[in-house]
């Protein structure tokens, strides 16, 4: 965890958890072992500020901005515990089809399965075809609910789908510009935008989305 990295107004910044770790970590590893016991994510590492950062061409246009959400160290330490447990169970249970936001794995695992696939077609006089999709905000209008049936297919028991479903549910965030907030608003739908876990909610929203347009 970076010394450097931004975090909310209210929350620990992450160079006082750091130079206090020995003191801190005691309470992390109670507080962490309650939230996996009970299958309830702590309400105030819920809370995400969100910085509208530009990215090009006229600035008076909204949609040339980029929302980032910045997220309390705390919680990003319970995300970092969350997914190592997840990562460790899912491993073996995803298709190898599945390359994108896989420790080593990337497109190119993907693009060299589909040029062999395609000559062993074109070989057999055969035609080749490829449809292309752009699912725009698919990350950000995934159902909680979807996500849940998703994880229970794969066999999570009732537990630790509680305290992913709380982990999910009932956040709030509030758009920060200079020194100035908006009022806080409730996130209904989507994967929380630049946690540690929304990694492995890619893979699994990748997986949805593929069942439902094929």
């Amino acid at each position: 965890m970076s010394s450097q990295k931004a975090s909310p107004l209210d929350s620990v910044p992450p160079k006082i958890i750091k130079d206090h770790i020995d003191i801190i970590s005691l309470k992390i590893e109670v507080d962490f072992n309650s939230a996996i016991k009970n299958g309830i994510f702590p309400h105030n590492m819920k809370l995400a500020d969100v910085s509208p950062i530009f990215k090009k061409d006229d600035k008076h246009l909204k949609g040339n901005y980029r929302p980032v959400s910045v997220l309390s160290s705390m919680s990003k330490i319970f995300e970092r515990l969350m997914l190592t447990q997840i990562n460790n169970y899912m491993g073996d249970k995803l298709s190898i089809f599945l390359c994108g936001f896989r420790k080593g794995m990337s497109a190119q695992n993907c693009l060299l399965f589909l040029i062999e696939k395609w000559k062993k077609s074109l070989d057999r006089s055969g035609k080749c075809g490829i449809l292309f999709t752009d699912l725009s905000k698919a990350f950000d209008c995934l159902s909680h609910e979807l996500l849940i049936a998703k994880l229970y297919s794969y066999g999570f028991d009732y537990i630790s789908l509680k305290l992913i479903y709380s982990y999910l549910s009932d956040r709030f965030q509030r758009v920060r510009v200079n020194s100035n907030f908006s009022s806080w608003y409730k996130i209904v739908t989507g994967v929380p935008q630049g946690s540690i876990l929304d990694r492995i909610f890619t893979i699994l929203t990748q997986t949805i989305y593929f069942y439902f347009y094929c």
